[in-house]
């Protein structure tokens, strides 16, 4: 059973994760954008995704406190760090929910993104990840999500979406 979940794992890795990395570099547009509080922009893009499930079929994400937790302590390095780094160290985070769960993950992946310079950050990360056909397939297939949103000092807002089935 062990080698399957590895097997598994390493499959998702490489479908879900790897070819997500590069499709949602950062985004800047003009102007100032805004300057909501990470928490108000993290609850608009929640209800966004909700809602797109929703009209897809798909009940709203059952929310987990360890995905959540994995999703914002992302989030948080890189706008500490004011440095986009999208997927990278996946495996160190699957890991972290494993053992804060105390079991092995079947199915995984992550969703990421950042902006700048908008009206709407949720909006702009929502539509980018949505219009993703890989980030799209995460959204609509997997169950179980935790959001991660953070703002740098600087005025970038870095999302997260960790999600199992």
């Amino acid at each position: 059973m062990k080698k399957i979940q590895i097997i598994t794992f390493i499959v998702l890795v490489i479908f879900c994760a790897l070819p997500l990395s590069s499709c949602m570099d950062p985004l800047s547009g003009g102007g100032s954008g805004s300057t909501e509080s990470a928490a108000s922009v993290k609850a608009r893009f929640k209800d966004l995704m909700n809602d797109y499930r929703v009209a897809n079929g798909k009940d709203e994400f059952m929310e987990h406190w360890v995905f959540t937790k994995i999703a914002q302590d992302w989030v948080d390095y890189q706008a500490s760090i004011d440095q986009y780094l999208a997927h990278d160290g996946f495996a160190d985070r699957v890991r972290e929910a494993e053992r804060l769960l105390g079991m092995s993950i079947g199915y995984v992946a992550e969703n990421c993104a950042m902006n700048s310079g908008h009206a709407d950050p949720a909006w702009v990360a929502y539509d980018g990840l949505t219009n993703s056909s890989g980030h799209r397939k995460n959204i609509l297939m997997m169950t179980v999500c935790g959001t991660g949103v953070a703002r740098s000092k600087t005025g970038k807002y870095y999302f997260c979406q960790f999600f199992a089935l």
